[in-house]
């Protein structure tokens, strides 16, 4: 994570975090979202990619759709 705020930005420190990921591109996306400050947030892309055999999956969130 970055230490303090600067300009420009300053590298990364420290060992990288864990974290636990859903299952699927769906999750995923919803888990973000549902993450995001109310205020703030409009569009979404989620993309996700299975090692072992190069599937993909996509999805995408509006705030505002048609």
């Amino acid at each position: 994570t970055y230490r303090c705020d600067g300009n420009p930005i300053p590298t990364f420190e420290g060992e990288p975090e864990r974290v636990s990921l859903p299952d699927s591109a769906d999750e995923l996306a919803k888990a973000i979202w549902s993450s995001l400050n109310e205020d703030n947030k409009i569009s979404l892309w989620v993309g996700t990619t299975e090692l072992s055999t190069g599937k993909t999956e996509e999805r995408v969130i509006n705030k505002y759709s048609r």
